[in-house]
């Protein structure tokens, strides 16, 4: 008997809560609230929430993260200034494995303004999103739904081209 039920929840995802696997573009983007690094209270995404969100997963042990982070910053900075299109899309961050303080002071130095919430378990990207590590951009519709995943590192440029192709199909 006991095989028989290990044998249903092999093939049936029985016991992982139904995952099959990381999101994938096209599927619904995992909702998620964190306490937030970068001031009060928390930073979360829920589905359809109806704005278009580009969710940026980030560490401080992470080389790349550190070369990446500051140029991205004061390009989201300058979208919220400028008051143009891109200025509707909500920016949050998600800084994985690392401890408040080092979290808090790496946001600073980078210069980061958009809310950044505190994933110490790495719950939300190795759980829910099943990423294996940061850098990661997930560009996510107003309904919810993932438009796009980047692994690995985002330039400035191809951040604010993905915005835009995010934009004019939200």
């Amino acid at each position: 008997m006991l095989a028989l039920v290990l044998g249903v929840g092999l093939f049936t995802s029985l016991g992982s809560g139904g995952r099959g696997g990381p999101p994938q573009v096209g599927a619904s983007a995992p909702t998620f609230n964190l306490p937030r690094v970068n001031g009060p209270g928390t930073v979360g995404h829920q589905i359809g929430d109806g704005a278009p969100t580009v969710v940026l997963f980030f560490a401080s042990w992470c080389v790349i993260c550190h070369s990446e982070l500051p140029a991205l910053a004061r390009v989201i900075a300058g979208q919220g200034r400028s008051n143009g299109p891109l200025h509707k899309i909500q920016v949050l961050g998600v800084d994985s494995l690392d401890p408040p303080s080092t979290s808090e002071a790496f946001v600073k130095s980078a210069g980061v303004t958009f809310p950044v919430g505190l994933d110490p378990n790495s719950h939300v990207i190795g759980e829910q999103y099943q990423f294996l590590g940061p850098p990661y951009a997930v560009f996510v519709y107003a309904d919810g739904t993932i438009m796009a995943i980047r692994g690995s590192s985002i330039t400035p440029g191809s951040l604010v081209f993905t915005e835009r192709r995010l934009l004019e199909a939200s």
